[in-house]
């Protein structure tokens, strides 16, 4: 016995899909907004303080276990003889498998000299590379969840 979805059970499960797309699209657009102004902000050079692979695990109801990797920069650059720590590499936060996660960590050991960008109505907010992390997953995650949200309501089973 199957038992059909009703209308309105429908239109949740779509806007559900639908709202998680477009919020990864916006994600996606300001991030690389983001990282478009950042490719006009003024540079000085920096240090490379302490770089790292940080291991996230998560557990899903199969025990099974998921590890990803965050690559952790933490470097100093001065302004105007202020001293100041910066932490992002790129806008956004990623995680990867230990190869990428190591590829991306790379150019960055315990002493590198860096350029730092930063913003200079707020110098706290720098950056190392002037590109989105993981922009084009957030975009290619939205279009994929708002085609599915759409599709949902025209042939998902029901009333």
């Amino acid at each position: 016995m199957t038992k059909e979805v009703g209308m309105s059970e429908k239109l949740i499960f779509s806007a559900i899909f639908l709202l998680a797309g477009l919020g990864s699209i916006i994600i996606n657009l300001i991030q690389r907004k983001r990282a478009k102004e950042a490719e006009t902000w003024p540079t000085v050079p920096g240090v490379v303080m302490h770089s790292c692979l940080q291991e996230h695990r998560s557990h899903d109801s199969d025990s099974g276990t998921s590890i990803n990797y965050e690559p952790v920069v933490t470097y100093t650059y001065a302004i105007m003889g202020q001293t100041f720590t910066g932490d992002h590499i790129a806008f956004g936060n990623v995680y990867y498998d230990y190869r990428t996660a190591s590829k991306k960590i790379a150019p960055y050991p315990q002493g590198t000299s860096v350029v730092v960008h930063y913003d200079p109505d707020n110098p706290l907010n720098a950056v190392l590379e002037t590109k989105a992390a993981g922009g084009t997953a957030f975009l290619i995650v939205g279009i994929v969840f708002m085609i599915v949200g759409v599709l949902m309501v025209f042939f998902m089973p029901g009333s």
